[in-house]
């Protein structure tokens, strides 16, 4: 198994940057996390970097293989950052994050809020994680389509986010093949980007920092007086026996 990847972290036409991300190996095993701080300025920034480095710190500890060591790395996390809250006084401090990890066999894969991540095979994506967002469940409910999230105006109303309360009930959590591109973003990206123009950069880009490239090309064409911080990280992994697999020569 091979494994490259390439980090975009942009402020855009903020004054600062509120989003965090992070990059941790061990053996054969990498966590990727990314993470979007909510709140006034100096508390989301702290929010997120706290997040992504607890995160990392507990990777190092336990080496999750599956969803339920993500859960109590995430809930530990949690816990980090609201014992921050009561430090600093701020209940500012509060965070989305979508963390992925990958080990030689498979993908375990999280997310609190609305950080996604898409997972690309041959160009094609095959899955997507749901926001924890009002809009969200308004598409669940059949009351908006998913593409008219990006311009809804209640689309930064999330329903659960890291630092909110002790217990986190909603936690997108899964395994997938150790195959293919990942993408984790924060919404800076992906309310500008659709699912569309994310196949077509990866198709036309031969390595994780073109994509990145020519999807941060797209954003700044919109020339955006209040563009959101950009965050992403693209993913690829080369792994010949789950490649044989998936087209069946297997």
């Amino acid at each position: 198994m091979k494994v490259t990847w390439e980090v975009l972290s942009d402020k855009g036409s903020r004054t600062i940057n509120e989003d965090a991300v992070k990059v941790t190996k061990k053996g054969k095993s990498y966590c990727f996390v990314l993470a979007d701080g909510l709140g006034a300025h100096e508390d989301g920034e702290m929010a997120s970097s706290l997040i992504c480095d607890c995160i990392a710190k507990y990777f190092m500890k336990y080496q999750p293989k599956d969803e339920t060591t993500l859960k109590i790395m995430l809930d530990q996390a949690n816990n980090a950052l609201i014992s921050e809250q009561k430090k600093s006084h701020s209940r500012g401090l509060r965070t989305t994050v979508v963390v992925l990890i990958i080990t030689p066999t498979q993908c375990i894969y999280g997310s609190i809020g609305d950080s996604r991540m898409y997972h690309i095979v041959d160009g094609t994506i095959m899955m997507q994680t749901k926001d924890h967002s009002l809009c969200q469940k308004m598409v669940d409910l059949g009351m908006i389509t998913k593409d008219q999230i990006r311009n809804h105006e209640d689309r930064h109303k999330l329903m659960s986010v890291m630092g909110e309360k002790d217990d986190l009930d909603q936690v997108s959590l899964g395994v997938l093949p150790a195959y293919g591109d990942f993408l984790l973003c924060s919404d800076g990206l992906w309310e500008k980007i659709t699912e569309e123009e994310i196949e077509a950069t990866r198709k036309n880009s031969f390595a994780p920092f073109e994509w990145l490239q020519f999807m941060m090309s797209k954003i700044l064409e919109y020339q955006d007086p209040s563009q959101d911080n950009i965050s992403a990280i693209a993913i690829s992994i080369k792994n010949k026996g789950k490649e044989r697999r998936l087209h069946g020569k297997g």
